[in-house]
């Protein structure tokens, strides 16, 4: 018979260094743009992160080539601004609320701005990877301080 401690953990990542460089990320990172939980538990989940977005911070700027991400707003709002890299005239605005789930397929370039505070979980199933992540420029019309 199985003792009640035997059948759960509990671990509370801001007191824990964060593994960031292995397979199953698991961490807590308080940066200068908000704080991140990468909560990577099993090769089915490759990334879930809970990030935060504040309000006048940017996260992404970025695409990947492979990796897709699914997005659930948890609390707050945000502006996700999308683009194509190779056209970025072809830009958009989309203001973000709580519940809002939504899919960013591979080769869309992507940034968040908190406005003015948003709770975010991120899903893919690729790994995080930076060799795999391509920064761009902002389109011209885009006037965000990154």
């Amino acid at each position: 018979m199985a003792k009640l401690d035997d059948l759960y953990s509990i671990v509370n990542l801001k007191e824990q260094p964060p593994q960031l460089d292995s397979p199953r990320q698991l961490g807590f990172v308080n940066g200068e743009k908000g704080e991140t939980a990468y909560l990577n538990i099993d090769d089915a989940s490759r990334t879930v992160m809970v990030f935060e977005l504040l309000s006048n911070k940017t996260r992404g700027g970025h695409y990947h080539h492979f990796k897709e991400e699914f997005v659930y707003i948890i609390e707050g709002s945000a502006k996700l601004y999308i683009w194509l890299p190779d056209q970025p005239l072809q830009n958009r605005c989309i203001e973000l609320k709580k519940a809002d789930w939504l899919n960013i397929k591979p080769g869309l370039a992507h940034l968040y701005i908190g406005a003015p505070h948003a709770l975010v979980l991120e899903q893919s199933q690729l790994a995080f990877n930076k060799e795999y992540t391509i920064v761009c420029d902002l389109p011209d019309n885009i006037n965000i301080e990154r």
